[in-house]
């Protein structure tokens, strides 16, 4: 059994106290459900806090992914936990949610294993190169870190015009340069993360036994693509189908239940 994330952050000014009662017990109570394993009572009970009360917390994701596992729904499992990590959740929570991400990739490689009728898929990542690259740190990280960087440098350029010793005033100037270089990776990451996060929107398979077919024809060449797989999603004009990208950079079409954005 996976272990839960009890406490639950509501991080908005905005709830009254009953509605952040109301929150809590209904929190309370999805656990209740876990813990008794009833764990289509608790994934329902974690849904509802997510669509009703728009939360948006990796404790909740967590607890989510967690259901979703132990009702071999392993593709959604992976979905609530790569959401919980996007939360930037504290470091013993993230070690739980990387920890069961592996189990969950792990149980889906088997099961693909077990299946003599496919080839073993690995549940790549498609956002690529520039994209992992910007996003080495998270954006608040790399926020803090433009911003203390910002201030050093700062103050050591007043600091320059107020003193008139020639000698601080050629120390500080190096000091200024080798605060400029951090500030200046610091602003790309920050820049680069916003810009990478709005241009690549990124989806799981949900479902197995899902089929993308090259084409928008009913009778287009078609190829698996596995629960859990992780794609970037294209076009989702049509209600009833989306595009997307796989890894190695194929595109086509899928049911649009099938893939859920993170």
């Amino acid at each position: 059994m996976r272990s839960l994330a009890v406490a639950l952050l509501l991080l908005f000014a905005w709830t009254t106290p009953a509605a952040a009662d109301t929150i809590r017990d209904r929190f309370d109570e999805a656990n209740g459900h876990y813990y008794k394993k009833r764990y289509a009572q608790a994934r329902d009970g974690y849904q509802d806090l997510i669509d009703r009360y728009q939360i948006r917390n990796a404790v909740l994701y967590y607890n989510l992914g967690n259901a979703h596992y132990e009702l071999k729904a392993l593709g959604r499992a992976l979905l609530n936990y790569k959401r919980a990590l996007e939360s930037e959740p504290e470091e013993s929570l993230e070690r739980r949610i990387r920890d069961n991400m592996d189990r969950s990739v792990e149980a889906l490689i088997d099961r693909h294993r077990k299946d003599v009728g496919r080839s073993v898929t690995v549940l790549d990542e498609t956002h690529g190169v520039l994209y992992s690259l910007f996003h080495l740190i998270s954006n608040w990280w790399a926020g803090v870190v433009l911003a203390v960087f910002w201030v050093l440098l700062f103050g050591v350029l007043i600091a320059r015009r107020l003193i008139g010793s020639p000698e601080v005033r050629r120390a500080l100037r190096t000091a200024a340069l080798s605060l400029a270089v951090p500030m200046l990776l610091a602003l790309i990451l920050f820049v680069g993360n916003i810009a990478t996060t709005r241009a690549v929107e990124r989806g799981i398979v949900v479902q197995d036994n899902v089929q993308m077919r090259d084409g928008r024809h009913p009778n287009a060449p078609a190829s698996d693509v596995p629960e859990g797989l992780e794609v970037r999603i294209i076009d989702t004009m049509d209600p009833n189908e989306t595009r997307i990208r796989l890894s190695n950079g194929k595109e086509g079409w899928v049911p649009a239940k099938s893939v859920e954005a993170l």
